[in-house]
């Protein structure tokens, strides 16, 4: 095995960053400069390995459609960026986590927040002025995560939100995620945090790729502000 990839199954067993086995085996920051595709691969996945945004990572190789990536391919890692980017998630995260309890949706914290929650002009004619949730601004195919352990109540197509997942947690709280591409999971499937639940889309009313998170109190209804759990 490669000893990129061996680093990256030990940190992947160990819950640590790529960047902090490397550091922590003393391996050259040179060596994490390229990464070749392999089998199965995302751009999306590659950037959240390795601590970096997917524009970046897009921007970098100049890729013109991030949806054809080829097998044996390499692409450059900015590896300059990543010792930043994987400390400020690591710090976002585990302040979020042990403030409530609530992980962030695309493991993305600083992630370009495109329409708050409340009030707003309808972006679509059809959607409405109350917006019941934060729009998260990604790129299609952006895994998905649910932010805090639970049970899916509803995982399907509606002609609005698209396709969507919906969970309900311990505390009795439902968490939403419209307009994913794809759905990983299904109704009565009990789901840990950050547990990968699908990707981000377009789908239903929507003007371009993007997350739409909520969070309720009841199902449907009793819509509270995502910020008052989540730091975006």
């Amino acid at each position: 095995m490669k000893k990129y990839n061996m680093i990256k199954t030990i940190g992947m067993v160990l819950g640590a960053s790529i960047f902090a086995m490397y550091s922590a085996n003393e391996v050259n920051a040179e060596e994490m400069t390229t990464y070749k595709i392999k089998s199965g691969d995302s751009l999306s996945q590659i950037a959240i390995d390795n601590g970096l945004s997917l524009d970046k990572l897009i921007s970098d190789n100049n890729i013109k459609n991030p949806n054809k990536i080829y097998v044996g391919n390499k692409i450059k890692l900015d590896s300059s960026k990543q010792k930043t980017k994987q400390s400020s998630n690591k710090n976002n995260s585990v302040k979020n986590e042990q403030s409530n309890g609530y992980a962030h949706p695309l493991n993305m914290p600083g992630v370009t927040v495109s329409s708050e929650f409340g009030y707003r002009q309808d972006p679509t004619g059809y959607s409405g002025t109350q917006h019941d949730g934060i729009d998260l601004a990604v790129g299609t195919g952006t895994p998905v995560y649910a932010v805090k352990s639970g049970v899916v109540v509803e995982a399907g197509y509606h002609y609005s939100a698209g396709n969507y997942v919906i969970i309900k947690h311990d505390n009795g709280k439902y968490t939403y995620y419209f307009h994913l591409s794809s759905i990983n999971v299904s109704a009565n499937q009990q789901v840990g945090q950050s547990s990968f639940i699908g990707n981000v889309g377009s789908t239903g009313y929507s003007t371009g790729a993007h997350l739409h998170f909520g969070i309720s109190t009841s199902l449907w209804s009793g819509f509270e502000n995502p910020r008052n759990y989540v730091a975006f």
